[in-house]
């Protein structure tokens, strides 16, 4: 390894100078220190592409198609009437486009009376939001229950029905 004009003996530990009256006898661990320093580079080098590639980017992200809002509100429609019906979650999965729909509360059994939608909900990139309104069967036969929840509806690639994380 070369430090400050001066060679570095590894093995040795030793210190010999290096200047073009003097010759010094090249050793293996010289000749190491040289294919080490090339080989790191080289390395070094490509790292840097790399590094630069990444930053650049070879070209836009596929990105889906701004929300259809005549699809997503038909969707979100038929949804609700499946559920109304008494229709299993899972069968949306088997029509034909394929709908997937994620609700806590119809996956755990709960009967949707009534629904409507509150608004003309707002769209945002590939997908619409909309709150609903649903009016629940009671758990212990009560009066029924109301609750507000705003769902996401994608309508690319594939149809999608999912309460909102707000």
């Amino acid at each position: 390894m070369w430090a400050s004009g001066v060679l570095w003996e590894q093995e040795t530990g030793e210190n010999q100078s290096v200047n073009s009256e003097q010759p010094v006898a090249m050793n293996v661990s010289v000749c190491a220190g040289v294919q080490f320093r090339r080989r790191y580079t080289l390395l070094l080098i490509c790292c840097m592409m790399i590094c630069t590639i990444m930053i650049c980017g070879c070209g836009a992200e596929p990105r889906a198609a701004p929300v259809d809002l005549a699809v997503a509100r038909v969707t979100l429609k038929e949804v609700m009437e499946h559920w109304k019906s008494g229709g299993k979650i899972d069968n949306l999965r088997s029509r034909k486009p394929e709908v997937v729909v994620q609700e806590a509360l119809w996956s755990e059994g709960r009967k949707l009376l009534n629904y409507s939608l509150v608004g003309e909900g707002r769209p945002e990139d590939a997908n619409w939001f909309c709150e609903v309104e649903l009016t629940l069967e009671s758990d212990a036969g009560n009066e029924p229950v109301k609750k507000k929840i705003t769902y996401v509806v994608g309508t690319d690639p594939v149809l999608t029905v999912f309460r909102a994380i707000l």
